[in-house]
């Protein structure tokens, strides 16, 4: 047999053998992975779980963030005087860019 197929020869028969081994880790992992309702195993449910409530803190903290910036802005409770204290606002600030301008 000419060295040139007989080098094609064991490349193929590595990339077979590592082929076979893919699969044999595989169907271990399916194994570890028949308890589950998601199909994920115990560390990937555990892994999932630590990102999503890191995601779900910084979330929460960015919305509390937004709302008090929304509150500081314009509340959308009005004070003791009501929504006339508001119109009262408004005819201030329009009052200060008249004067601007």
């Amino acid at each position: 047999m000419p060295k040139r197929q007989l080098g094609r020869s064991r490349a193929l028969l590595r990339s077979l053998t590592e082929a076979h081994e893919r699969r044999m880790l595989m169907a271990d992992n399916a194994n570890e992975r028949t308890g589950s309702l998601t199909g994920l195993t115990a560390s990937e449910a555990q892994e999932f779980h630590k990102i999503f409530m890191m995601s779900f803190i910084l979330f929460t903290l960015i919305a509390i963030v937004a709302h008090f910036l929304v509150w500081s802005w314009r509340p959308w409770i009005p004070g003791p005087g009501g929504y006339a204290m508001i119109e009262d606002g408004l005819r201030l600030a329009g009052s200060f860019v008249s004067l601007r301008l």
